[in-house]
């Protein structure tokens, strides 16, 4: 009884316990001789059944069939299945195989090193940054990317100097390691004899230097070379320091190269373009065009305005706008970015106001908008939340008839206010914001429609500088659009 009971549980551990293991150990073992005496479709199923099952045991016929057989496939899905197995003992196999002819075998190793993950593999993957197919290029930025290793920093950076290397490639891995010694190792290259180095760590510089490029960056504006020069306006433009705008003016007065100075155009625009997203300007009419009807957007977001009339004249800063009272007036309509429901937000302009009343900027009317004007003399900023709610006015104390003076209301949570050249002059609680977006448009000079406040009155004098916040500036920093003389 003893003995049958034995070979019973021998049975069933050979059926169930044991016949998986086995199973799994000739799969193994088929597909490994396959791999030595199969066709060459054969041997390649047999290469991604081996990965597939995750065969550590395979490792040494995949590394032979990786770097041994005849077949550019069978080489690649030898590579593709040690990825997959993810195993360090396949890392020399695979650096070997990125010298491989076949540009497959290439790319694949380069992937299958990125999976294992081995710092061992950065200097070969490196290298491969310069190979002649772009696949493989990027299979090895991606791979190093994958490894993450500091050890690369220094040799990528070597790697600039030869014509061969995919800058943009080798950038973006120092982009994505983020070491506090890049900027270091690229500081020499800025000295190099090869305008094309200097112009590489230049744009590198750009990507991945950070704060601490600034400097040498503006000092390679004087660069002989007109495309290091160029490489260096738009990699200041990248790093996006506010200090590089005088800079780049001073270089545009004098540059003679067309290529440098359209560089340095598109340089401070993108500047400008960072300093308002940062401020959360939205829509700013500077009046500056100087003749036309259209009144540009400065902030390029597609709020243009069109002049009804008027009169371009010099204003506060740079050009402005002279409204006569004969029905002169600039339309901006439904402006795209402009966003004053349930929300803050702040509005300002410079205004010479020669008359006792009148409506410098309005948006929307009596059922929901703002509006900031003149009236009996007084700097006034009116709002109103919803329809059939009063309207919340504050009002300065002191006549500004005859003076440039400069105005801004502003909206925040459960208050209006109103700044006088620069100082808080009037406050009122709110119980809440406007509560939807206007139905009326916007017009700077006239109120076309019904007012939100006191007056629709058209505005006699000039009109600059007009700015829409998407957000409730704080005192200090209205303190200071008071005594900017322009961005």
């Amino acid at each position: 009884m003893g003995f049958r009971l034995v070979l019973l549980l021998g049975a069933v551990w050979l059926g169930v316990g044991g016949w998986p293991i086995s199973s799994m150990e000739r799969a193994i073992r088929e597909h490994e001789r396959t791999l030595l005496t199969g066709t060459e479709l054969e041997r390649a199923n047999a290469a991604i059944a081996l990965g597939e099952l995750r065969a550590k045991e395979a490792l040494p016929a995949l590394m032979d069939a990786l770097l041994k057989d005849k077949s550019p496939r069978v080489r690649w899905e030898a590579a593709k299945a040690l990825g997959l197995i993810g195993d360090e003992r396949a890392v020399a196999p695979l650096i070997e195989a990125l010298e491989d002819e076949n540009p497959n075998v290439r790319m694949y190793s380069a992937y299958a090193l990125g999976e294992i993950k081995s710092p061992r593999a950065v200097e070969a993957l490196v290298r491969s940054l310069a190979d002649r197919e772009w696949l493989v290029r990027w299979f090895s930025c991606w791979a190093l990317m994958e490894i993450r290793s500091p050890d690369s920093v220094k040799p990528l950076v070597s790697l600039l100097k030869r014509k061969e290397a995919d800058t943009p490639l080798v950038v973006r891995v120092l982009e994505w390691l983020k070491h506090p010694k890049t900027t270091d190792f690229l500081l020499p290259l800025l000295k190099h004899r090869d305008e094309e180095v200097r112009a590489r760590a230049a744009f590198a510089l750009g990507r991945a230097g950070g704060p601490r490029a600034v400097e040498p960056l503006l000092q390679l504006l004087n660069d002989g070379s007109p495309k290091v020069r160029r490489e260096a306006v738009l990699a200041l433009a990248r790093v996006g320091d506010r200090k590089v705008a005088g800079p780049l003016e001073r270089l545009k007065a004098k540059e003679e190269d067309e290529g440098v100075r359209r560089a340095i155009e598109e340089a401070i625009f993108e500047l400008i373009r960072r300093e308002f997203e940062r401020l959360g300007l939205v829509a700013y009419w500077s009046f500056d065009e100087g003749r036309g009807n259209i009144v540009l957007d400065r902030t390029r977001n597609g709020n243009d305005g069109w002049l009804e009339g008027g009169m371009w004249v010099r204003g506060k800063v740079g050009g402005a706008i002279e409204f006569g009272g004969k029905g002169e007036f600039v339309d901006v309509g439904k402006p795209k970015t402009v966003r004053i429901g349930r929300r803050p937000f702040t509005i300002m302009a410079w205004a010479l106001p020669k008359a006792e009343e009148g409506v410098v900027v309005v948006y929307g009317g009596a059922w929901c908008g703002f509006s900031l004007y003149i009236k009996d003399g007084l700097p006034k900023f009116g709002i109103s939340r919803k329809k059939d709610a009063p309207d919340d006015v504050v009002s300065g104390r002191e006549k500004v008839v005859g003076r440039w003076v400069h105005l801004a209301g502003v909206v925040r949570e459960g208050k209006v206010e109103l700044y006088v050249d620069g100082k808080l002059v009037a406050q009122k609680s709110i119980p809440g914001f406007i509560t939807s977006e206007p139905g009326q448009g916007m017009q700077i000079g006239f109120d076309l429609g019904d007012s939100p406040a006191e007056t629709t009155a058209q505005f006699i004098g000039v009109i600059d500088e007009v700015k829409f916040f998407q957000r409730a500036l704080s005192p200090e920093e209205i303190a200071q659009e008071a005594g900017l003389k322009g961005p």
